[in-house]
């Protein structure tokens, strides 16, 4: 994926650094990113609510977070029945759940933006 979205940014004319990343320690300074998107990254992650922070850490403060996350398993039955007979064996099960991030107020807690950011302009959308 990051040779593909790497190779994507060059065809398009656009220079960015692609890399691969710990999620609960960012490589990067503090304050560092106009914007940042994550599409299913923190439901697998070992410490969500450090994932978060790491995440808002390296931000511009008032920059968006774009994250996307699963609520509910709904056709997760059939995704199965049709990965065992891809497979030819049952998949394996997640060590972590993934819906983990469906818990009430996760990115309004005090834990996943420090007061600091909301006072700073940071918000929930």
């Amino acid at each position: 994926m990051v040779n593909s979205a790497a190779a994507n940014a060059e065809k398009a004319g656009l220079s960015i650094a692609a890399q691969t990343a710990d999620l609960m320690a960012l490589p990067f300074k503090d304050n560092s990113f106009d914007a940042a998107t994550c599409c299913y990254g923190y439901m697998f992650a070992a410490d969500k609510h450090r994932a978060l922070e790491e995440t808002f850490r390296v931000l511009k403060l008032g920059a968006p977070l774009v994250a996307t996350t699963w609520d509910n398993v709904v056709g997760m039955d059939l995704v199965r029945d049709i990965m065992t007979d891809v497979l030819g064996a049952e998949p394996p099960t997640p060590d972590l759940n993934p819906l983990a991030l469906a818990e009430p107020d996760l990115f309004e807690s005090e834990y996943t933006i420090p007061r600091k950011c909301v006072s700073s302009g940071w918000s929930v959308m």
